[in-house]
């Protein structure tokens, strides 16, 4: 992969069997792999899983998305299937956008990850987050992580271990038939409702604020910019 010659011939093969934004996306993590060959990459979602579990990192704070339909109740984690590494020190995690994508859409991203970010902060790795793709774009990206960087991770665990506190204490009040304790969130039903508010602060919200300990901008040099247009 000397230039973007290559990685335009691969888009143009594959672009009749998918979205032609998810190839722009897998082609550009390729690229950002290429250039760290000795990078503990984790190219699975079962290794990423497996990695992070031995790490000791508890699973409700993985990012994970339900699916419905004909994978109808399947829940699949690190559903963005983006590029993660993981060594005795430090955890990357890689998010390549192409010029369609917003600002907003690495705020999403980022909240998906923030509490599996401060647990890995909590259990003694680095976090470094890498955005890439857009010259634009890159500006404000880089604006977003210089926030993450500042703050606090213990923020971003305590609000995690309350959440995960008080739906504990839900789930309990429902197993043994504590109707006051319900009450107190308006019967069985709008308890209920809590618990998945409460599951998805868990998981990281679109509210949820992201810390971590490093960011920086990447742009691709052997991807054509205009590569995803018709």
């Amino acid at each position: 992969l000397h230039s973007g010659v290559f990685l335009r011939s691969q888009y143009l093969a594959f672009i009749g069997r998918t979205n032609p934004e998810v190839v722009l996306r897998r082609l550009l993590s390729l690229d950002y792999l290429l250039e760290r060959p000795r990078t503990s990459w984790l190219p699975t979602e079962a290794e990423k899983v497996a990695a992070l579990t031995v790490a000791g990192i508890a699973g409700d704070v993985l990012p994970r998305r339900l699916y419905q339909g004909a994978l109808r109740g399947q829940c699949r984690y690190f559903p963005h299937k983006l590029p993660v590494a993981l060594d005795g020190w430090r955890a990357t995690f890689v998010f390549v956008q192409d010029e369609d994508e917003t600002e907003s859409a690495v705020w999403t991203w980022g909240s998906r990850h923030a509490a599996l970010w401060a647990a890995l902060i909590a259990a003694g790795r680095a976090v470094e987050v890498v955005v890439g793709r857009d010259r634009e774009r890159l500006a404000r990206a880089g604006r977003v992580l210089d926030r993450w960087a500042s703050t606090p991770p213990e923020s971003v665990t305590m609000a995690h271990d309350h959440a995960a506190a008080e739906m504990a204490a839900i789930k309990q009040a429902i197993a043994t038939g504590d109707v006051t304790a319900l009450e107190a969130y308006g019967g069985l039903n709008p308890a209920l409702q809590r618990t998945r508010i409460l599951s998805a602060a868990c998981a990281g919200s679109r509210r949820s604020t992201a810390a971590i300990t490093t960011g920086r901008t990447w742009r691709s040099t052997r991807v054509p910019s205009d590569l995803y247009r018709p």
